[in-house]
């Protein structure tokens, strides 16, 4: 089994470098396209496998649900390519819109494993401004999972007090129902520099939580310590917020 995993990984990372060499930014035929590889956290995620997972990719909505662009499926590698054929037509809303600045900020959201009851599926994603009209590689992790669903909390709100925030579209204070409430965000406003604040943030407890169960909690950290992805932040912030 180990010698398994280990093949896997190197495997991974040979196709993380091949999809690197093609440019983080490359230009297309003037399609949009997201791809890269969805990476199952090694601890923390029993069970979790991204080989042939269902992908939904996502336009994020202030106070409102992210609306979902098209669906493909990963390959047996956990490769995933939104230029593979649409498998949820029936779920497909909207499209690629870009902003004055040519970008859209968008999810990639993974099903990594079953149904866990009063929990959800186990998923693995990211949060990234898309160039429209243009091929973006990035990879997904335990990490980039956290700080996905702090850019969903920080557009489409929060209302579960039990994840340590709320997010509003408004808060009559700094804090709501005994916890910090923090305003949603209009999507644009979530760009590259917010998104690495998030994810600097989220890759400190990533480690220390488990999928989907820690992952609310960890973003609501994540959103605190970083003020909305504002600045940066230090592991004694998100650590002992996440401990309470």
């Amino acid at each position: 089994m180990k010698c398994r995993r280990v093949l896997g990984v190197a495997v991974a990372a040979a196709l993380s470098a091949a999809l690197a060499a093609c440019g983080a930014d490359s230009h297309s035929s003037g399609e949009t396209i997201l791809t890269g590889i969805v990476v199952v956290p090694a601890t923390g995620c029993p069970g979790c496998s991204s080989d042939g997972s269902l992908v939904r990719v996502q336009a994020l909505q202030r106070n409102g649900e992210p609306a979902t662009i098209k669906c493909v499926q990963t390959s047996l590698r956990g490769v995933y390519d939104s230029a593979d054929v649409n498998v949820c037509p029936q779920e497909s809303t909207t499209t690629f819109q870009a902003a004055q600045d040519g970008q859209q900020t968008v999810i990639v959201v993974a099903d990594v494993g079953g149904e866990i009851p009063e929990v959800g599926v186990p998923q693995i994603g990211g949060v990234l401004a898309a160039p429209i009209g243009a091929t973006k590689s990035k990879d997904f992790t335990g990490t980039t999972q956290i700080a996905c669903v702090a850019s969903v909390y920080l557009t489409m709100g929060n209302t579960d007090a039990s994840q340590g925030c709320v997010v509003l579209p408004s808060c009559s204070g700094p804090t709501v129902g005994g916890v910090p409430c923090f305003e949603t965000v209009d999507p644009n406003a979530i760009r590259n520099d917010q998104i690495e604040n998030l994810e600097s943030a989220s890759e400190l407890v990533s480690s220390q939580i488990t999928y989907p169960a820690g992952v609310g909690p960890a973003a609501c950290a994540v959103i605190d310590c970083t003020g909305s992805g504002a600045q940066p932040t230090t592991a004694d912030c998100v650590q002992g917020r996440l401990r309470g």
